[in-house]
């Protein structure tokens, strides 16, 4: 499809760029992602109809957010994007109302709409409270978030932590207007708001917020809305074709940094299946030394299977307190500690490419996502297929022009046996099986 429509998003951290392309991608837009950091260039994005920025923003200061977040949306402004998606996390962690702020300013607009909803992932919002499979965002696993926990639930007010500007909401009842009452309410509320928070129960409620803010200038929160913004811009067409990439012998690798109850429950299932691994164990990442010697012992451990072809995994170990604990005797914080972790990894999967010659990896985890991404020097990254809701595979042009395959999930994504279905699916790509 010849792609003459442009939009641009602006999204917070890697994992989310990649779940909002795959998002546009499934509605037949094809979906480039490139770093902020790495300066993205027009060629870049080739002939892709959405164009996505990663700002890596979520752990920032809010005013380095808010820089970031405004460098990202000026870059789109001025390639002509017709409409820009602030894409955050899809429980509102990290900086929201800074990054919301931000863009709307560069944009001009004066209103802007936000729906956080995601109901396939079992996200859903009602009278403006955010839910996670039907528990309270604030009774939620996220209340106890290592980075970013979440003590409140209503979605104003946690935009409100770094904005002051007013909220109105879009609630059930609205949604549920006949289309013409619904409609004269919207534009009654875009007169007096700076957002509008939308109720998201179900996929249909995403269909109806879509048909009401098409034309719209700058759109927020989850990558659930994209989905159906092709379909009302009028720009349905074919998703991408089975990718076809050859792994070229060596094994794949599996990095897990995420300390989810999800990501760990993946990481168990393919244990239990017995896939080689090898055990991060932040304890002894402090002293330079112990680091050194530990990880020499994963590039033994790991080399071993990779270089014979063989997958394996890398996966942290869960005593994340006891590690927050040392870093603060150490003067550090929470989350200068999981970047240290998160580094780990980047030094691990660098090695695994450069001397096992691997070119395929699975990652779980936001913050690993991106330290892993910098190991392996990525530029630019093509959404392909879905592998579950909101988690694409993809193929990756690193500075040297070479090719990578990669899945990045965030951390909190996925059925137990999500990382065992990337591995196949990958596999399958690379044999040119469907």
């Amino acid at each position: 499809m010849e792609q003459r429509f442009r939009a641009g998003v602006v999204a917070d951290d890697i994992t989310g760029a990649n779940d909002i392309g795959l998002m546009f991608s499934q509605g037949g837009l094809s979906a480039a992602v490139v770093s902020l950091k790495d300066q993205p260039r027009e060629e870049d994005f080739a002939d892709a109809g959405v164009w996505i920025v990663n700002t890596d923003s979520r752990l920032d200061s809010p005013e380095l957010a808010a820089q970031k977040s405004a460098a990202a949306a000026r870059f789109l402004r001025d390639a002509g994007c017709r409409m820009v998606y602030t894409k955050t996390c899809s429980v509102f962690r990290g900086n929201v109302g800074a990054s919301f702020d931000a863009v709307q300013d560069v944009l001009g607009v004066r209103c802007s709409m936000v729906a956080a909803g995601f109901p396939e992932n079992g996200r859903t919002t009602v009278d403006g409270l955010h839910y996670v499979y039907g528990v309270l965002l604030e009774n939620s696993a996220f209340a106890s978030d290592p980075v970013n926990p979440m003590h409140l639930s209503r979605l104003s007010d946690i935009i409100g932590r770094q904005s002051s500007r007013p909220c109105g909401a879009f609630d059930r009842r609205l949604l549920d207007l006949p289309p013409a009452q619904r409609k004269e309410r919207f534009e009654t509320l875009k007169r007096s708001c700076a957002y509008i928070v939308f109720d998201v129960r179900h996929q249909r409620d995403l269909q109806t917020i879509a048909a009401l803010v098409k034309d719209e200038r700058n759109l927020c929160g989850s990558s659930a809305l994209a989905r159906e913004l092709p379909a009302v811009w009028g720009l349905e067409g074919e998703a991408e074709s089975l990718l076809r990439f050859d792994g070229a012998g060596a094994g794949i690798l599996v990095v897990a940094g995420s300390l989810t109850p999800q990501t760990f429950a993946q990481v168990e299932n393919l244990k239990r299946r017995g896939m080689p691994c090898w055990a991060v164990d932040p304890m002894l990442l402090f002293d330079a030394g112990q680091r050194q010697a530990h990880l020499a012992q994963g590039r033994e451990t790991l080399g071993r299977y990779l270089r014979a072809g063989e997958d394996a995994l890398a996966y942290a170990l869960r005593n994340e307190e006891q590690a927050k604990a040392r870093g603060r005797e150490l003067g550090m914080s929470d989350a200068q500690v999981g970047r240290m972790i998160s580094s780990a990894f980047h030094d691990l999967s660098r090695w695994a490419r450069r001397e096992c010659g691997v070119k395929r990896f699975a990652v779980a985890g936001g913050e690993t996502s991106s330290a892993v991404s910098a190991g392996l020097g990525v530029r630019s990254m093509r959404i392909w297929q879905e592998i579950e809701p909101g988690v694409p595979l993809m193929t990756a042009r690193c500075e040297d022009s070479s090719e990578l395959m990669l899945v990045l999930k965030s951390g909190s994504f996925g059925s137990d046996g999500f990382l065992l279905n990337a591995v196949q699916l990958m596999r399958r790509a690379s044999e040119g099986h469907p």
